[in-house]
């Protein structure tokens, strides 16, 4: 029994309906992973020795899962997400995908790391922990380790200079300590007119007789 005109058309409609819902779902795919990127927003350090590792040696699927990873980490070395998540976010099968993420996962007596056994990620509630992150985050590149240098040494040289009195304040001490001396050196010879002289030393002169029409 053949379809009539209208199962046909209706059939069509569904089929276009499906193919509409299935973009619309993609591009909110590619929405929301774009938000989750700029929001965390992590600072990963790619060395170029990653090229010398044996994760290189690894397929080309296992490469790119593993280089998606890094770039989704968190500050905590944290890859937020599901294994559909990952499988999307680096364009992999989800065959591939599952493969990467085993040998991930599993030990490689290969590992210039011998933590953990080689193992590179850790499947934890939620995702996957980077188990080498705080290793590389904190190698410093030559010229991350130079500006380094420059803030200690900048550091230093602020601590040594507070240590220091300043010369004007040195100064001012000086030019105290002396009024004081001879203040007390007057006060004990009972010359009242010269403690009033000294005790007005560095005091803002006030207004000259005659200034606003007195005199």
């Amino acid at each position: 029994m053949g379809l009539g005109q209208g199962d046909f058309g209706s059939r069509y409609r569904v089929a276009i309906a499906v193919s509409v819902c299935a973009h619309a779902v993609t591009m909110v795919f590619d929405m929301v992973l774009r938000c989750i990127t700029v929001l965390s927003m992590a600072y990963t350090k790619l060395f170029s020795e990653i090229v010398a590792s044996s994760v290189w040696d690894e397929d080309d699927k296992t490469r790119l899962v593993w280089i998606t990873m890094l770039a989704l980490k968190n500050r905590d070395h944290f890859v937020r997400g599901t294994e559909r998540f990952i499988c999307l976010a680096a364009r992999v099968s989800p065959e591939d995908c599952r493969h990467a993420l085993d040998k991930l996962e599993g030990p490689d007596p290969q590992s210039r790391t011998p933590a953990n056994e080689g193992r590179r990620v850790a499947a934890v509630p939620g995702g996957w922990q980077i188990l080498n992150g705080d290793l590389y985050q904190h190698k410093l590149s030559p010229a991350e380790r130079a500006e380094y240098n420059r803030g200690k040494q900048a550091e230093y040289r602020a601590r040594q200079k507070a240590k220091r009195p300043s010369k004007t304040a040195a100064r001012v001490r000086a030019e105290y300590d002396s009024r004081e001396k001879r203040y007390l050196e007057a006060d004990k010879a009972g010359d009242a007119t010269a403690c009033d002289r000294i005790a007005a030393e560095g005091l803002p002169a006030g207004p000259q007789a005659g200034a606003d029409g007195e005199g």
